[in-house]
């Protein structure tokens, strides 16, 4: 893949984690999502990302990535019973690790994000920037869940970090994660404007 970047972003990552808690009868689904946001010719994803948050009234601090400010985190949770398809799934949207409440002051942050994820998921293979040094560096492996390395995880499922980092970082597997981000934001915000 060329490293020429024409898109406002770069280095795009995802993963689906899915957890079941017996006790409580629940399943949890984790999409997460890591972008390279940059300025460039086609646009102005890293400056719209940073005032998107700059808009947005935290008191909780600031949704700016602490290990690389360039890059954006977003976590999509679910919540359900498998068990109970009539009782209400709980989601819930995380950025950088910081929980994103949804609420009027909130809502540049949500519209980016959907905007975001809705381009992501529409990315051409032949389109998709991926730097392989960031790849083979500790960055890919340390940002695509927070407190977590991929290489622990690699190791305990007895998975090739190679191969992992690259199902992790492919076009299909991130425009998937992407969409599903998206759709999940959409939804949020359709409920929220009920």
């Amino acid at each position: 893949m060329n490293s020429i970047n024409f898109t406002g972003v770069k280095n795009i990552g995802a993963l689906t984690a899915i957890g079941a808690n017996p006790n409580q009868q629940r399943l949890s689904t984790n999409n997460f999502l890591l972008v390279n946001l940059t300025d460039d010719y086609n646009g102005k994803d890293l400056t719209n990302f940073k005032d998107a948050v700059r808009k947005c009234n935290t008191k909780v601090g600031s949704f700016i990535n602490d290990k690389n400010s360039n890059f954006v985190h977003i976590t999509y949770t679910t919540v359900s019973n498998p068990e109970n398809e009539t009782e209400q799934c709980v989601s819930s949207l995380r950025v950088n690790g910081k929980k994103v409440i949804l609420k009027d002051e909130n809502l540049p942050l949500f519209s980016f994000i959907a905007k975001l994820t809705d381009r992501i998921s529409d990315i051409n293979d032949e389109d998709f920037v991926l730097n392989r040094d960031f790849v083979s560096g500790p960055e890919a492996r340390e940002l695509i869940i927070p407190g977590a390395d991929v290489a622990e995880i690699a190791n305990e499922q007895s998975l090739d970090l190679e191969e992992f980092l690259d199902h992790i970082y492919s076009p299909a597997v991130t425009r998937l994660n992407a969409q599903a981000i998206n759709q999940g934001v959409q939804k949020m915000m359709m409920d929220y404007f009920a």
